[in-house]
């Protein structure tokens, strides 16, 4: 990107606000898409301008990265590392999110939304479904099979379109696979809602996070 790129600017021209438990990456496509700009290429500047190499920005962006944003957004600090899945995939606990770049999703939230975006728990492999909906989670595309991937997303396509066939992920089918009783679910949504609300009261402060250094520091 050259010096008179909107991009380039200290403070982005559009900055679009998070959403409520947005995540990080997702919110970045929003942003290059807000200025025309390719997911994939934006998010490779970031990098750069960050030195944050190949890892996972959702669970482990580097403190640069954090803070470039923050800096051209002003959005707090505090409020993007609460975008973050970090505390959610300690090895100690066991948490895992879903393979690099991708992420499932709930038709039914997207229905809701005035702009669709992706959520938080939506990247964790081990949050199958959709606590509001009570209804699993789509992982892949019905009509390809695709995955839904952020950086794969074009400038003007939708995050709720599959990037290979176009598909409108909102129109995908709802429910359990199986017979469920009402009991059942309330169980596995119990489970789940449970778990991620207690990683989420792990969440530090900002300055807390900062001066840990290990969290988020340059490998």
């Amino acid at each position: 990107m050259s010096s008179s790129d909107p991009i380039s600017m200290p403070l982005w021209p559009v900055r679009p606000p998070p959403q409520p438990q947005e995540l990080f990456t997702g919110w970045l496509v929003r942003i290059a898409q807000a200025h025309g700009i390719t997911p994939r290429l934006f998010i490779s500047q970031l990098r750069a301008n960050a030195r944050a190499g190949h890892r996972d920005l959702d669970v482990s962006p580097s403190y640069e990265m954090i803070a470039e944003v923050s800096r051209r957004t002003a959005v707090p600090y505090s409020r993007i590392v609460r975008m973050t899945v970090r505390w959610h995939v300690d090895a100690v606990i066991g948490g895992r999110v879903r393979a690099a770049d991708t992420f499932a999703c709930c038709p039914l939230c997207w229905r809701e939304d005035p702009s669709p975006y992706v959520r938080r728990a939506w990247r964790l492999a081990w949050t199958p479904i959709c606590i509001r909906h009570r209804t699993p989670l789509g992982g892949f595309c019905p009509q390809c099979r695709h995955f839904p991937a952020f950086e794969s997303t074009s400038a003007a396509h939708s995050i709720c379109r599959c990037q290979r066939c176009s598909f409108d992920l909102r129109r995908m089918e709802t429910g359990w696979p199986g017979p469920l009783s009402k009991a059942a679910i309330d169980r596995e949504v119990q489970v789940q809602d449970r778990r991620f609300q207690h990683f989420e009261s792990t969440y530090y402060d900002a300055d807390c996070v900062r001066a840990a250094g290990t969290c988020w520091s340059s490998p």
